[in-house]
């Protein structure tokens, strides 16, 4: 077992230093239940400073994505899926030094199927950035995180929000 765990590993690091994108399919499963679904909790993750929000439900992700008036990136992940394991903690890094900057948030496809299929997700993780309830731009895969901060960047400087 770990053989094979230190092989996948390798395997990821492997990928990214030569710059391939590891993505997970999506997969369709039966609707969960109600009562699996985990309470927001706004400090899921917290950074120093920053906080990244777990997306229960439609309406959550209308009112801390959509209506936000800030940028807002979006990671699709699942639990099983080990390329979205590793963008997390990148994740995390980023909302503690863009905190107040930038709304972070996570939505596990599994529990979202709806969201899943309005926003087309096909592969993840899948992280996707809203301005003003629109999406801006998608970034589908494992990506370094400076990748994560030059989107970020790009749409907080071109919004003067500072």
């Amino acid at each position: 077992m770990r053989r094979i765990w230190r092989l996948a590993v390798t395997s990821a690091m492997v990928a990214m230093v030569l710059g391939l994108n590891l993505a997970c399919p999506r997969q369709e499963t039966a609707q969960t239940s109600r009562e699996s679904f985990v309470e927001p909790q706004k400090d899921s993750q917290i950074g120093e400073q920053g906080v990244v929000f777990e997306i229960t439900d439609e309406k959550q992700f209308e009112e801390l994505v959509l209506n936000s008036d800030k940028v807002a990136l979006v990671d699709f992940w699942a639990p099983w899926c080990r390329p979205c394991l590793m963008v997390s903690p990148r994740i995390a890094e980023l909302a503690s030094e863009y905190a107040g900057r930038a709304v972070f948030a996570k939505g596990n496809v599994d529990h979202l199927p709806t969201l899943a299929r309005r926003y087309q997700i096909q592969f993840i993780p899948t992280i996707m950035y809203f301005k003003e309830g629109q999406v801006v731009e998608t970034l589908v895969g494992v990506q370094d995180k400076s990748a994560y901060r030059n989107v970020l960047d790009r749409h907080i400087g071109a919004g003067g929000q500072e």
